[in-house]
């Protein structure tokens, strides 16, 4: 929040520093329609062990999954870390940290938030656990650095 004067105007991609994903962003940069949206976001399916964090209507918009169990086939869609924000839309949250989910429920009170489902494939690489996963299942990532950096990942 506190960096949003130096971002300007215009929409911009977030991303989270914890994900892989096989997906070209400029798809998400074009599909962001600023007329209608004030945050388009890049969704996965939602592992078998959790609900997801929303549901895609036929239109792209989002609205909250409801809370069910397990394997429900009521599940819905999970955000990957990939989103386009309009700047604008967050210039009233305070400059200390908060939540994106507040703003992701105006935005879906306002009829603003929209998605779009990643067509390729995604990873969750936030724990040293995720990331040997991914490792594995992504062959072509670099080994792992042997470095004093590396040592910190794998407290």
């Amino acid at each position: 929040r506190m960096d949003l004067p130096l971002l300007g105007d215009a929409p911009f991609l977030a991303v989270n520093g914890d994900i892989l994903w096989d997906f070209d962003p400029a798809a998400l940069i074009q599909a962001f329609d600023p007329a209608r949206m004030t945050a388009l976001l890049l969704l996965v399916e939602s592992p078998a062990d959790a609900p997801g964090d929303f549901l895609l209507a036929a239109d792209g918009r989002l609205s909250r999954a409801p809370r069910v169990e397990p394997g429900d086939p009521a599940k819905g869609w999970t955000y990957s870390g990939l989103q386009m924000l309009s700047p604008g839309a967050l210039a009233h949250f305070p400059v200390e940290p908060f939540s994106l989910n507040r703003f992701y429920d105006d935005a879906i009170a306002a009829g603003t938030l929209f998605g779009i489902r990643l067509p390729g494939r995604w990873a969750d690489v936030g724990t040293p656990e995720r990331l040997e996963k991914a490792r594995r299942e992504w062959p072509a990532l670099p080994p792992l650095a042997t470095g004093p950096e590396s040592r910190a990942l794998s407290r």
